[in-house]
């Protein structure tokens, strides 16, 4: 079954942050498509699949930190009668922020 995976978007990058999903299981597909914006150090970047058929499986929720290579979604080629495509139900947590250190007075 073929994967959008999270792309490196720069020498430097090691991982992005998913901002939101253009997509949902079940829509069609097509080489090209623009699926998801991905926030990076320097810019967010729209993100597109390399393969034709039905979006599957998001694996990933928007919010969540994404390492280089990681399997956002999955996709099933049309026709393909395996059932019907899964909600998010593997769907990475955004982790949690932690609270701003209190100011120091002098």
């Amino acid at each position: 079954m073929p994967e959008i995976r999270m792309p490196a978007l720069g020498a430097d990058m090691t991982s992005g942050r998913l901002i939101e999903w253009h997509v949902a299981p079940g829509d069609p597909v097509h080489r090209g498509d623009i699926v998801a914006t991905v926030d990076t150090d320097k810019a967010e970047i729209d993100i597109e699949t390399f393969a034709d058929g039905v979006l599957d499986t998001l694996v990933v929720a928007p919010g969540a930190k994404v390492p280089i290579g990681a399997v956002l979604a999955t996709v099933r080629a049309e026709g393909d009668g395996t059932g019907a495509p899964s909600a998010p139900s593997a769907v990475a947590e955004a982790p949690p922020t932690a609270p701003a250190p209190a100011p120091v007075a002098l």
